[in-house]
C-alpha cells in the first residue's frame, strides 16, 4: 500500500521538498480576473496566481488555489485545490492542502485510481470537457430552489454520456477542474511570462529541448525585434536542430536580422537547409 501511495504521488509530482529546496525559491503573488467556471453569468472576478522563481533566478512554474464543487443528494462542498502551470500557462499536476479530500457520489473519498484519473484528464486538452457547458453537469438544486436536487452526474445526452471522460460520481469536480486548469488562467499566466522574461530568458527558450518555449522565445524576439549576434546564432541553431513547425517564426526572424544588420543569416540558412 505505502509502495502504491508513492508510485502516485510521484505520478501527480508530489515529490517532498527539503527545507533547503523550499528556501532556494521565491514566489511573486499577482492577480488577475477570471470568470469562474462554473459561473451563472460572464461577471469577472480578482483571483491571485503565484509566480515561483528559482534559485537561479528562472521562472519554474506557477500556482492557484482554486474552489472545486464536490456534490450529491445533500448538496455541494466546497474543496480548495491547489493548480500547477508551466511557465507557458500549461496545466501540469494538482495539490490538496493536508487534510483536503476530493469525494464523489455518497461522500466517498478519491482512491488513488480516481486522483490518477483526475490528473490524466486535466492533462488531457482535447477533453470532452471543453464543449460541455455548467449546465450539462447535474448538481444538486441550490438553497432556495424548488425540486429534490439531483446526483453529481452528467445530464441526458450530452457527450460525455458514454466516454471516460469523468470519474464517475465527480463529474461537476472534473468538470470546474478542468476548465480552470485549462481555461481562461492559462493566457494570463502566459502574459505574465512575457512581462517576467528579458533578453537572457528568451535565449535560454531558445536553447531549450522544448519547443513550445522555443516557439514562445521566437515569437518574443519578432515582437521585441531583438537582434543581436548571439540571438541570430541562436535561431540559426533553431532552425537546424527543432520541427518543420518552428522553421517559419525561424526564417522570419533571419530576414528581420539581415535587413536590420545588414547580413547574409538569412540566405545562408536557406543554403544550409534546403540546398
Amino acid at each position: 500500500m505505502k509502495l502504491l501511495l508513492c508510485s502516485f504521488l510521484l505520478a501527480l509530482g508530489l515529490e517532498a521538498e527539503s527545507d533547503s529546496d523550499r528556501s532556494a525559491v521565491r514566489t511573486v503573488t499577482h492577480r488577475v480576473r477570471l470568470v469562474r467556471p462554473d459561473a451563472k453569468d460572464s461577471k469577472a472576478s480578482s483571483y491571485s496566481v503565484v509566480q515561483v522563481v528559482d534559485a537561479q533566478g528562472h521562472l519554474a512554474e506557477y500556482y492557484a488555489d482554486v474552489e472545486s464543487v464536490a456534490c450529491d443528494d445533500s448538496g455541494c462542498q466546497v474543496v480548495i485545490v491547489r493548480l500547477f502551470w508551466d511557465i507557458l500557462g500549461n496545466y501540469r499536476r494538482y495539490e490538496l492542502p493536508a487534510g483536503g479530500v476530493l469525494t464523489k457520489r455518497g461522500h466517498k473519498p478519491f482512491t488513488a485510481a480516481d486522483h490518477a484519473k483526475l490528473h490524466a484528464i486535466l492533462s488531457n486538452l482535447e477533453s470532452p470537457l471543453r464543449m460541455v457547458s455548467r449546465d450539462q453537469i447535474t448538481v444538486p438544486q441550490e438553497e432556495g430552489d424548488a425540486g429534490d436536487g439531483g446526483l453529481d452526474g452528467v445530464s441526458g445526452p450530452t457527450i460525455l454520456s458514454h466516454t471516460d471522460a469523468v470519474v464517475s460520481g465527480a463529474a461537476y469536480t472534473c468538470f470546474t477542474l478542468w476548465h480552470w486548469a485549462n481555461g481562461q488562467m492559462g493566457p494570463r499566466i502566459q502574459e505574465l511570462t512575457v512581462k517576467a522574461s528579458d533578453e537572457n530568458d528568451l535565449r535560454r527558450y531558445l536553447a531549450s529541448e522544448n519547443e513550445e518555449y522555443v516557439d514562445f522565445a521566437l515569437q518574443q524576439i519578432l515582437d521585441r525585434k531583438l537582434v543581436d549576434q548571439v540571438v541570430i546564432d541562436a535561431v540559426v541553431d533553431v532552425a537546424n536542430r527543432c520541427s518543420h513547425n518552428l522553421l517559419d517564426p525561424a526564417l522570419r526572424y533571419l530576414n528581420m536580422a539581415s535587413i536590420a544588420e545588414d547580413t547574409d543569416c538569412f540566405f545562408r540558412t536557406i543554403d544550409a537547409l534546403f540546398l
